[in-house]
């Protein structure tokens, strides 16, 4: 029958000579705020474990036999002091979902991109600047969060992960998004706010699948036509940019629900949007708009439209 041990099992279990078969059964091992600074070794042994909980602890380095964990499935290792991660964990072949938010990490080891299994990765909240390119090779990678690091570039071979639904990577250094990522052919939720983003390559315009586009808080200038290909999109928002102009072909947007481009150079919003016949919300103030054209009032759907502070 399969168990589930918390910390006191372990110890419990240390202390009575780490009988190996006592863990045939066990599958999920929950070391959570237990404050541990060193990893339990014996941790490793445990060859059918498919979860473990490691999280709000005080550790600051993983064995390398961690890759010993080969039926590993769910990883939580956040809130912790880690500075980096074994090689190994590239061996732990079954794994799915790696939660590394909040700690140390400096760097990511390339090994990762061997996880073929993984579907979510979280690297929240750590001083990472550079990610491997291998992580291209993780075609099974749902959803990616790597938000408040230090990142100044993405690889453009992450233009391969065909399947990635969720990119996060707000709060960074990034200076420009790769043309490649116009290949994520499944993505639906793309995060690019708070960082230094100059131009949005025209290939955005081919992620039809897109539906949440949040590019607010960048150095933006103008928008890419091309966007209004993202026939999906329904909440787009541009916030604290440069942007001097709306591309009248934003029309074709005909899904968009909301629409937020405030503290911008906005001059006038195109009477075309009054096409754009799910429009809810429409957030343009602090811009230089004038008036609003009178084809907006038309829409039956639009609840709120604020064009001053």
């Amino acid at each position: 029958m399969a168990k589930k041990w918390n910390y006191r099992d372990f110890v419990n279990w240390i202390k009575n000579g780490c009988i190996e078969s006592q863990t045939s059964n066990v599958i999920f091992l929950d070391c959570s705020n237990q404050e541990i600074s060193i990893f339990p070794q014996q941790i490793c042994n445990f060859k059918r474990l498919i979860k473990i909980d490691l999280s709000n602890n005080k550790l600051t380095k993983l064995p390398n036999e961690i890759g010993n964990l080969k039926n590993l499935i769910k990883m939580d290792i956040s809130n912790n002091l880690l500075t980096s991660i074994p090689s190994e964990i590239g061996e732990l072949c079954n794994l799915e979902k790696l939660n590394c938010n909040y700690n140390k990490l400096v760097s990511i080891p390339t090994e990762m991109g061997q996880l073929k299994n993984l579907r979510e990765l979280n690297l929240l909240n750590n001083q990472i600047s550079r990610l491997p390119s291998e992580f291209g090779q993780l075609k099974n990678l749902l959803k990616i969060n790597v938000e408040h690091n230090n990142l100044d570039s993405l690889p453009s071979e992450w233009g391969e992960m065909k399947n990635l639904e969720e990119l996060s990577v707000s709060y960074n250094q990034l200076t420009s998004i790769p043309s490649e990522f116009g290949q994520m052919k499944k993505l639906k939720i793309l995060n690019i706010s708070n960082n230094y983003i100059v131009a949005l390559p025209c290939e955005i315009g081919q992620i039809y699948s897109l539906e949440y586009f949040y590019c607010n808080n960048n150095k933006l200038s103008y928008l890419p036509e091309e966007m209004n290909e993202l026939i999906n999109l329904k909440n787009l928002n541009c916030d604290n940019n440069n942007i001097e102009r709306l591309p009248n072909e934003f029309y074709k947007l005909i899904n968009l629900e909301r629409l937020s481009c405030n503290n911008n150079k906005i001059n006038s919003i195109p009477l075309e949007f009054g096409e754009l016949i799910n429009l809810e919300y429409l957030y343009c103030y602090n811009n230089n708009i004038k008036s609003v054209p009178q084809e907006l009032y038309n829409l039956n759907k639009l609840k709120n439209i604020f064009l001053v502070e």
